[in-house]
């Protein structure tokens, strides 16, 4: 039995890859900065920037998953907001280093994100070897990736995920953006032509249990669907399964009073390639938006 720690896996995407993991036996360790959690297992207490860790509870590990990180959607981005959203990343990522890079751990997986490539809209598909945005989110993806790819440098294998927009049975992105299915309308977001780089949560979690499994394959990796679709396509395919009153869309201008800074990740976005992770043997369980959908309506989810 492998054991795999995670950080950040109390998290939306931590917690659907937890489940999966278990009900593959596989032994698994959260990292939480939750102390009354500390003695509730599979919990292990840790605080990166204090560098506290019962690292006594983490050895042996075989596989170290990262996916630490202040969550870029909730609130404004202010300067400190900004500045908590850089260093959570920086700071887990250094702090697993100091902890494994010497351990004979078999494989480090970190998240990244699509924002690598700048919030921008273009016809460009993006591969793994574009070079990265200008704007916040690029400068912190790259920041992030910099420090997981030091696991490399000492022979660790090191895969990296730039992850999409995650649709998910349990909230996230998928919620937000589906909400006024409860009154029965639907509505697109500026213009509607920015493309809405996603996977489904299934897919992510198992891409990471792919990587897992596949000690050897390393390097960077889009977490994307081979289906990039617009806005405005993916509220026409809504439309398409759920009876609701399609409205027009919320003006831009709208959306970044609301949002500042934070609104270039509705308002923009191009498209990400899938193909290097294909490539490598992976496939997709919903492939398409129409398959992901089905799947999250069935679920549940409205």
């Amino acid at each position: 039995m492998r054991t795999i720690v995670i950080a950040g896996g109390r998290g939306l995407i931590g917690s659907a890859l937890a489940r999966k993991l278990r009900e593959r036996n596989y032994s698994i360790k959260i990292l939480t900065r939750e102390k009354s959690l500390q003695d509730a297992s599979p919990f292990v207490y840790w605080n990166p920037e204090s560098g506290e860790i019962e690292k006594e509870k983490l050895l042996p590990t075989d596989v170290v998953i990262n996916l630490a990180g202040e969550n870029i959607a909730n609130g404004r981005w202010t300067k400190s907001k900004k500045g908590k959203i850089l260093q959570s990343r920086i700071d887990s990522t250094r702090f697993l280093y100091s902890l494994f890079a010497s351990s004979g751990i078999k494989k480090f997986i970190s998240a990244s994100a699509v924002g690598y490539y700048g919030t921008v809209t273009t016809d460009k598909v993006f591969d793994e070897y574009a070079p990265p945005g200008k704007d916040f989110l690029a400068k912190v993806c790259t920041q992030w990736e910099n420090e997981a790819l030091k696991f490399s440098e000492v022979n660790i294998p090191t895969a990296i995920l730039r992850i999409g927009v995650v649709l998910s049975k349990e909230g996230g992105a998928f919620k937000k953006l589906t909400a006024s299915l409860n009154f029965g309308v639907i509505n697109s977001l500026g213009k509607g032509n920015q493309i809405l780089p996603w996977i489904h949560m299934d897919d992510l979690t198992e891409m990471i249990i792919f990587l897992i499994k596949n000690q050897s394959l390393e390097g960077i990796f889009n977490a994307v669907a081979p289906d990039p679709i617009s806005f405005n396509e993916f509220v026409q395919e809504i439309t398409k399964l759920k009876k609701v009153i399609r409205l027009p869309n919320v003006p831009a201008f709208l959306i970044k009073l609301l949002l500042g800074e934070m609104s270039g990740m509705v308002l923009e976005g191009s498209k990400v390639s899938a193909d290097k992770i294909i490539s490598r043997g992976f496939n997709f369980q919903y492939p398409d938006i129409k398959s992901a959908l089905e799947n999250l309506f069935a679920s549940g989810e409205q």
